[in-house]
């Protein structure tokens, strides 16, 4: 399962932990791969496969925008 995890800045060690529990427990592997992305204004965007969940600012605005 290939699993990206994009955020504003570099993640701590305490919310790494945290996503690597969750993705195990829901998806069979603590593995993936951390990007930094300054667009997203805030918050984080995850993608596990094609799916994509974004809990971003940018996102948020977005999706107010689009409404």
């Amino acid at each position: 399962m290939h699993i990206v995890v994009e955020s504003v800045i570099a993640l701590s060690s305490n919310q790494k932990k945290k996503l690597a529990d969750l993705f195990e427990k829901k998806y069979g592997s603590r593995e993936f791969k951390e990007k930094i992305e300054p667009t997203l204004l805030g918050g984080i965007r995850v993608t596990v496969g094609s799916t994509q969940y974004d809990s971003s600012l940018f996102g948020s605005l977005t999706q107010m925008r689009n409404a």
